[in-house]
Formats: C-alpha cells, structure tokens, sequence
C-alpha cells in the first residue's frame, strides 16, 4: 500500500510505502513512523498516489499550511521517479508554467541539471512548448 504524508518537520508531501515502520523525509531527513503519519491519500496502485499527489494543492489539504519555498526543488525530487522521458517532459512543462507563468532555460536546468537544454529542445519539437519571448517559454 502507498501513502501521501506530509513531513511533520518541513510539511512537505510525499509517497511513502506503508509496509515500511519508518519513513525518512527525502527534503530534511526527518524521521517518521509510518503509524503516526498523518496520510491524506492511500491506494494500493503507486502511480495513482503519485497522480494524486501531482495533482494535490495545498490549499486543498490545509490552507493553514506554509506554502514549498522552493518549488522546483520538490519537483525535480518528484520526477526522479519517473522514467519515461515523455511524461517527464510533459510535466515539466505544465510545473513550470504553473509555478512561473513564463520560464527559461536556467529553470529547466534548475530541475534537470546537465539535461535542460535537451529537455526544452524536446518540448518545443513536440510543441509542448512555445516561446513567447526571446528565451521565455510556457505551455
């Protein structure tokens, strides 16, 4: 069974295997037991917890909570996981458009270090992208 957790340390999101008793948070290292995290989504198919977890806002979780200071550090920890080179793309994409509005080359390398050009090279072939400005790109 996969989980979606928020860290009770950096309240950050994650999946998490709930066949394990200890979980370690991959953005402060914060220890976890698996019985006393608070889960907001479990199923037993891990690509619907990490669609889900894609998917989640955090206003829909808790309005209280403080917002990633970072974004796109969580989200080139969340597309380590994945492996197809198309959906990865794709979802850079549609992250960064979402967190930005417009980006540029260095936020794609901010993400995928030593692959941005490649990356953004690939989404402009396959029309995911566009420039709308001398090196400003978005959906």
């Amino acid at each position: 069974m996969f989980a979606i957790i928020g860290c009770n340390n950096c309240k950050r999101k994650r999946i998490i295997d709930t066949s394990n008793s200890v979980t370690t948070c991959p953005y402060c290292n914060h220890k976890t037991t698996t019985k006393t995290a608070k889960i907001y989504f479990k199923n037993d198919d891990q690509s619907v917890v990490r669609n889900v977890l894609t998917n989640m806002t955090i206003s829909t979780v808790n309005e209280e909570e403080p917002t990633d200071p970072n974004p796109l550090s969580a989200l080139a920890c969340a597309l380590k996981h994945i492996t197809d080179i198309d959906a990865k793309i794709n979802i850079i994409a549609e992250e960064l458009t979402k967190i930005k509005g417009t980006f540029e080359l260095k936020d794609v390398e901010e993400i995928a270090p030593g692959k941005g050009k490649r990356y953004l090279e690939m989404m402009l072939v396959s029309c995911i992208i566009h420039e709308v400005g001398y090196g400003k790109y978005r959906i």
